[in-house]
């Protein structure tokens, strides 16, 4: 009997070991490379592309992947989306580009491969020190050039003795491969630099590509285009030519660099360069002149807004021959990246600043009714139980009574009554419902018809539990109407699904829950996923949804979320005829209309460094006017809320500490250098840069800025399978919309326009 098991146990151990090695095998026949980031650059604390490339697969299966990492508070998430499935071909390689965000810098990240129909996993891949390439911290400008090598994107920035990083970080992108197709995979460049000089990377970008950078653009984004030699098969591509207000024209040779040189006040002189020759439309006032051969003049140097983003233009290509030969290159960088992210004011150079996430953080993280107990409440308490145990049992029972046996019951009693007393307290402080409090900003941009949206959450949990959180459009908010509402298929000129995307949120610094914390989270509490799809609502058109799953809060925790939403207007939507006042660049003539199903609250609308008062309440279809009579006033003073005393300006200083009012922070983080910066604030504003428009408002464009009264979002959360009553605490949304201004026409009137 004992020999035949010791026979079972071998043979159980050998098919175990036959398995193991088969599976091993198929993963060594799987998974061939793995590149993070851009050019194996990364920025912590943004979505970050993964390219996953598979070896020629040995027969015809499909798979889905499924990605692990940590989360801003150190805490093992995993991603899972619909989308990322491959279906393998024998004999042939296959990619497939996941997105995702991660919220340390040196944690392990694992790739798990699936089989499709029995969910098993065939391979679990963790990426290499290699694999895992450069991870700049969230703080970190990031400049990304798309051209050929040696485009000398850091000859403009300065190494610190002491630290390790510049002024800023650069990567360089010279194939199609290293091009993501979403948008979300530059999401933490401040800055992209395009040249049209590698004609074939150009010609061979998918159309998922070129839709990822010239989204990333309209959604905020910041490019410097460079065309010269190559421009033509630069306009040639729907997406990135519609970035450029004009038409192409062609290319001249042996342009004057006499303009140029003077510009940069180069005393180096610069070969005969190559530009493209575009004609710029009549709104928009080149800022240098070039000049060709016959002597005729084109723009050279010029910069423009379109959607939410800004352009700078340059007609010649930056890493041309002739270009990289001269010494003044240095100088024309510095005015490529000149202004294009927030640097910190002379007197905080020196010194540590936090982000004004930080402050974000802190404000949505109050809870009205949740009362934290401190050290001298603690201290009280112990103070009479000691007491009562102490002196009172003494010269009472044991004194006066002349009962020294009965603090045994009274020592019982004592202790019980304490513990009742603290566990009053505890539910009286601590309520057992969730209580959400969360911050929306809403961007609307009316030529390119896009609605763009982020809201930052914190909940707090009260009873532990798993949890699983889900966002929809609310259906009596503006998303939500505009939805329900008539669209022309027409009006989704970008072939993009509507999406809400949920997702956590972090913070730069080493406090808890920051991206350089040591506290290894982790360890205490359970990994939980966020599973992405594509859900269809019954009309026509399917949407991008996520879900947490198996969130798991200990008693009175809270976690801090992010939801990101985009969708399209409709065509029909008409918000504004806005012109210039001749002779007035800064003064507006026209009228505004809240062509929203919803109502304006508070508004203002903002241009050029001014703002005009609306009124507390605009209905859905009222219009306000405006004219010469009608004199804007200064947007800084009212930011900083500076009012005159005895002939001197006084303003209200920022204090970094105040987390009371989150509508006030919301007007910071939304026009943050508008408001003087760090110098300020006091606070730089780098992790949720994109929410900051103030760049906007120095363009051809006017930005409605209002309330809400109602969320945009509702948030489903369910504890331990159930669906529980969520308390709404602290809460504001706030819209944005961009509107085009309009040069002067010849017949303005300088009366207001008749209702």
């Amino acid at each position: 009997m004992t020999h035949w098991l010791v026979v079972l146990c071998l043979f159980s151990v050998f098919v175990r070991s036959f398995s193991e090695n088969r599976v091993h095998a198929e993963t060594n026949s799987l998974l061939e490379s793995v590149q993070i980031g851009l050019d194996g650059t990364w920025k912590v604390g943004f979505d970050t592309t993964h390219r996953v490339v598979f070896s020629p697969a040995e027969r015809n299966q499909t798979v889905e992947l499924q990605l692990q990492t940590v989360d801003g508070d150190g805490v093992t998430v995993v991603y899972r989306d619909e989308r990322w499935r491959v279906a393998l071909e024998a004999g042939k390689p296959s990619d497939i580009s996941l997105i995702a965000r991660h919220g340390r810098s040196g944690r392990p990240i694992v790739i798990r491969v699936l089989d499709y129909d029995s969910k098993r996993v065939i391979e679990q891949h963790i990426l290499t020190a290699e694999e895992r390439g450069i991870a700049i911290p969230a703080e970190q400008p990031w400049v990304v050039g798309i051209g050929n090598r040696g485009m000398q994107l850091d000859t403009a920035g300065m190494r610190s003795v002491t630290g390790t990083l510049g002024d800023y970080s650069t990567s360089e992108l010279t194939s199609a491969t290293s091009i993501p197709e979403s948008s979300a995979g530059f999401h933490g460049v401040d800055l992209l630099i395009f040249s049209s000089s590698n004609r074939a990377l150009i010609d061979s970008l998918t159309q998922a590509q070129t839709l990822a950078i010239s989204d990333w653009v309209l959604e905020g984004g910041r490019c410097a285009l460079t065309l010269g030699t190559n421009a033509e098969a630069w306009f040639r591509v729907a997406p990135f030519a519609r970035l450029v207000p004009g038409r192409f024209s062609g290319i001249a040779d042996r342009c004057s660099p006499g303009p140029l040189e003077s510009f940069l006040n180069s005393q180096s002189p610069l070969k005969p360069i190559a530009s493209a020759m575009v004609q710029l439309d009549s709104q928009q006032v080149p800022e240098l002149f070039g000049q060709t051969p016959e002597r005729n003049r084109y723009p050279l140097l010029a910069k423009w807004s379109i959607g939410l983003g800004k352009v700078k233009f340059l007609a010649t290509e930056l890493d041309s021959d002739a270009i990289r030969a001269w010494a003044g290159q240095i100088a024309l960088m510095k005015l490529l990246i000149n202004d294009q992210w927030e640097v910190r004011s002379s007197s905080l150079k020196n010194s540590t600043v936090e982000d004004l996430s930080v402050q974000l953080n802190s404000t949505l993280d109050r809870y009205d009714e949740l009362k934290i107990g401190d050290l001298t409440q603690m201290s009280a308490i112990l103070g009479v139980l000691l007491l009562i145990l102490g002196p009172i049992d003494y010269f009472l029972i044991s004194k006066r009574w002349r009962k020294p046996r009965a603090t045994w019951v009274t020592l019982l009693l004592v202790s019980v009554g304490c513990c009742s007393l603290l566990i009053s307290l505890q539910r009286r402080w601590k309520p057992v419902s969730p209580n959400l409090n969360y911050l929306e900003i809403v961007n609307i941009d009316v030529e390119s018809r896009r609605i763009q949206g982020h809201a930052y959450a914190h909940m707090y949990a009260g009873k532990r539990g798993e949890f699983q959180i889900e966002t929809r459009s609310n259906p009596e908010g503006m998303l939500g109407l505009l939805q329900s509402g008539p669209q022309s298929e027409s009006s989704r000129s970008s072939k993009r699904l509507p999406q809400i995307l949920l997702d956590w949120f972090g913070q730069p610094g080493k406090s808890l829950g920051g991206f350089d914390s040591t506290i290894a989270t982790d360890r205490i509490l359970p990994p939980y996923e966020i599973v992405r799809s594509i859900q269809n609502s019954g009309s026509s058109m399917a949407s991008i949804q996520s879900q947490w799953n198996s969130l798991g809060i200990p008693e009175a925790g809270t976690k801090a979320m992010e939801c990101s939403w985009t969708d399209d207007l409709a065509e029909s939507l008409d918000f504004s005829k806005l012109e210039n006042i001749p002779g007035a660049v800064d003064l507006l003539n026209g009228s505004v209309t809240n062509a929203l199903p919803v109502d304006l609250l508070n508004g203002q609308l903002l241009y050029r460094g001014r703002f005009y008062s609306l009124p507390l309440k605009i209905r859905p279809g009222e219009r306000s006017s405006f004219s010469v009579a009608i004199v804007p006033k200064d947007l800084t003073r009212k930011l900083q809320r500076r009012i005159n005393v005895d002939g001197k300006d006084q303003s209200v200083a920022w204090n970094p500490t105040d987390t009371s009012d989150v509508k006030r922070l919301a007007e910071i983080l939304a026009f943050h250098r508008s408001a003087g910066g760090s110098s300020y604030t006091g606070m730089i504003n780098r992790y949720l840069a994109h929410l900051d428009q103030s760049e906007l408002l120095r363009t051809d464009r006017a930005i409605l800025f209002a309330e809400l009264e109602k969320p945009q979002l509702t948030w489903q959360i369910q504890r331990n399978g159930l669906d529980v009553e969520t308390v709404r605490g602290t809460q504001a949304t706030f819209v944005r919309i961009v509107l085009p201004v309009a040069k002067p026409s010849k017949n303005t009137s300088q009366k207001p326009d008749s209702e």
